[in-house]
């Protein structure tokens, strides 16, 4: 017997160093903080880089005491710090990655740092060899040839390594939108304030916590744009009947100044940018053309802020969210933008400009279709490359967080691993350093039990939490388990409870799943995803497995249920050039389109005769094999995700009133009268948050009934904000 190899004290792996000795990770010098629980883990798959270290095995060495539960959730939380600590994803893993069920894998090259680099054996010696003349002009023309591609080669940058975050602002509430002052000693931001009920603009200098508030009006003011002369500050004012009004104010505070009112396209930032000669602003306005029923797609506009004269910059196709997020580059030449053809798809252009800003061609493609909610553009130091922040939604693909994007394309994107994947909006000084707000949420599944009237019977209680996002509840059809969205393993998988919560079970390993549906059975569930690059349509077994594709097409598929029948699964799709409600066998074969108006998340009547689904913020009603859609009379709410249909009703969250209060109402299908069945704000404050970012969140997070009609399910978002955080580029 051959004695064992002893471990190395000290293992490698790309930029990072463990020390196991004394438990630490260490990455290009600078120590990282990781517990020793999650080392522990660590050390273990670096043991055996490349193969499988099962999670029996993890449980035997790491909890060998703990219940299932605690044991999960333990594990699920050392996995997510290791990858944190390491800038690592479960959807694309560089260093650990998960087989469902199985276990981890340490997948990246590991060498002990005494480990050299093999020597190249010794070649004998060349035999001396005449060449002829004519050899010494074709080598020479080799030489030329090769010396010009190498001038102009692409040249693959080393990718940047970012200084370490340090927080900016820490203020209770949500602090977004941050715009440097030309020294980049200030920076104004939009925050919701102490009472966090309204948004307004401050100031705040460097190593300084004074605030120094500019607007005071009850609307929400957004989007700070800082003046190149560092005089005066751009914000937007949102209005009541849903159009928005552009304003300066002086930078040390001061009267207001209205420049223009403007049919605004919601939820972008930063709203403006200056000229870098200080007489423009770039804004997103609906087209003129709109109003006679076109279609046509908001665009950019400049808007002098001398004389109110307005220009019209680009053009989108009809029917799209538009072109948003403008930037000027330093010398005023190039205009960057996202164009988003849906909420949460866009492209990079780049549009060159005259000296006096009027397009100079036609904007030129850099970046395709990255997901990712629309957010924000800036431009670095060198006027080459771009910041794009595209922070994640519940269903984004992993697209998203923030980027480093080379105009001139020789290098490919790079993810800024420094700043985390909800970061929402960025700025860049003058010197380059990176401004980004970034949002915080905990979104949990909440019960209520109802009697026999749908009334409650006992206050709302948390069933399904973690500290990450438990979302969009589906009871199976015997009512006994639970599926859902959860992102406790690093990405949005589909997982499996027990109807009480317990037993948590993750079912899918694709990332970015969303949209859970039981078969009528029981032994399936259906879900979208955007694994392949775009969202399509998948199946899995109830118990787990592999999941199987069943959509197919170059259009965007998603957001599927089940006919009542178990025959057909309904999905949501975009390949008739508009999101219409579809339908398919269950082998994903015999597609028809159903809707002709737009329509998503189609459930079936408990007749199997006609189909519900949501529409521009409504619920509307069509035959299972088309017909007439009529918009039923229920209360408007925000999110295809928010309604569910029983038997005998339809149950919803409403839409906030002015003052943002939530609710969940019942619609009876029979009598078509409506009841409210639980205020979601008469309990503890952290049930809902009035910041409109926490709604957004609360929106999308879900609803279910339990078979019975004795539970009722939603997701809310128990934690909510957003800090101001700065980093740098490394020299």
């Amino acid at each position: 017997m051959q004695p064992a190899p002893e471990r190395p004290a000290t293992i490698r792996f790309g930029l990072y160093e463990v020390h196991l000795a004394t438990g630490e990770l260490w990455k290009n010098g600078n120590k990282l903080k990781l517990q020793e629980q999650p080392f522990r883990l660590l050390a273990m798959l670096l043991a055996r880089p490349g193969e499988l270290v099962s999670r029996e095995e993890l449980q035997t060495a790491l909890w060998p005491d703990a219940e299932y539960g605690e044991f999960e959730q333990g594990l699920n939380t050392a996995i997510r710090k290791v990858r944190q600590a390491l800038g690592d994803s479960a959807e694309n893993p560089r260093f650990v990655e998960t087989l469902p069920r199985k276990g981890y894998r340490f997948i990246a090259p590991v060498r002990a740092p005494e480990e050299a680099e093999p020597e190249a054996p010794a070649l004998p010696p060349a035999k001396p060899h005449r060449w002829p003349l004519w050899a010494g002009g074709v080598l020479l023309l080799v030489a030329i040839v090769g010396g010009v591609w190498w001038l102009r080669r692409p040249v693959m940058e080393a990718a940047p390594l970012f200084t370490t975050p340090t927080p900016f602002t820490s203020l209770r509430g949500f602090e977004r939108a941050p715009s440097f002052s030309p020294d980049g000693e200030q920076i104004a931001f939009s925050w919701n304030g102490e009472n966090e009920d309204n948004f307004d603009i401050y100031v705040k200098a460097r190593n300084s916590e004074k605030l120094v508030r500019l607007t005071q009006d009850a609307r929400n003011d957004f989007g700070p744009a800082w003046s190149p002369d560092g005089k005066r500050i751009a914000f937007a004012r949102g209005y009541e009947n849903g159009r928005r009004g552009i304003y300066v104010v002086a930078a040390t505070g001061g009267p207001e100044i209205k420049l223009a009112e403007t049919i605004w396209v919601p939820d972008f930032h930063p709203y403006l940018a200056w000229s870098p000669d200080g007489n423009w602003l770039v804004f997103t306005d609906r087209a003129t053309e709109d109003a006679a029923g076109t279609g046509a797609s908001p665009c950019l506009n400049l808007l002098s802020v001398e004389t109110g004269e307005r220009r019209r910059l680009t053009n989108p196709p009809a029917k799209q969210m538009g072109d948003v997020a403008p930037a000027f580059s330093k010398d005023g030449r190039t205009l960057a933008f996202l164009r988003a053809e849906v909420y949460d798809r866009s492209t990079l252009y780049l549009m060159p400009l005259t000296r006096d800003y009027r397009p100079a061609s036609a904007p030129v493609e850099v970046e395709r279709k990255s997901d990712g909610r629309v957010s924000s553009v800036a431009w670095m130091p060198d006027n080459r490359r771009l910041l794009v922040a595209k922070p994640w939604l519940y269903g984004s693909s992993a697209n998203t967080g923030l980027w480093l994007v080379d105009t001139t394309r020789q290098s490919k994107p790079h993810h800024v691993e420094a700043a985390p994947n909800t970061t929402a909006s960025v700025a860049v000084s003058a010197n380059g350093e990176i401004a980004y707000a970034w949002r915080q949420s905990d979104m949990n599944i909440w019960r209520v039990h109802l009697d026999k009237a749908h009334k409650p019977i006992d206050a709302p209680k948390p069933l399904v939490t973690s500290t990450m996002d438990e979302i969009v509840p589906k009871y199976s059809p015997d009512g006994k388990q639970l599926a859902f969205i959860s992102r406790r393993s690093g990405s949005e998988e589909v997982w499996s409870s027990l109807r009480d919560g317990t037993n948590p079970v993750q079912l899918t390993n694709v990332g970015h799943a969303g949209a859970p549906s039981w078969s009528p059975d029981g032994t399936h569930i259906v879900f979208d995803s955007a694994r392949e690059g775009q969202y399509e349509v998948y199946s899995i077994l109830a118990t787990g497995g592999s999941a199987r594709r069943l959509t197919n097409h170059p259009a965007v598929d998603g957001v599927a249920s089940y006919s009542r029948d178990g025959q057909y699964i309904y999905f949501m799709s975009r390949r008739s050039g508009s999101e219409q409600v579809w339908r398919m066998r269950t082998d994903g074969s015999e597609p028809t389109q159903i809707t002709k108006g737009g329509g998503y998340l189609a459930l079936e009547s408990a007749d199997g005769k006609h189909l519900f689904y949501f529409k521009n913020g409504w619920t509307w009603r069509a035959p299972v094999n088309g017909g007439e859609e009529v918009q039923l009379p229920v209360r408007r709410f925000r999110s295809f995700l928010n309604f569910t249909v029983t038997g005998d009703a339809i149950y919803y969250i409403c839409d906030p009133t002015a003052s943002r209060e939530l609710w969940i109402e019942r619609f009876d299908l029979a009598s078509q009268t409506t009841q409210k069945v639980i205020d979601l704000n008469a309990g503890p404050k952290n049930w809902f948050t009035v910041a409109p970012d926490s709604y957004v969140l609360f929106a999308r997070a879900g609803i279910a009934v339990s078979p019975d009609g004795r539970e009722l399910l939603w997701a809310q978002a128990d934690l909510a904000g957003s800090d101001i955080m700065l980093t740098k580029i490394r020299p």
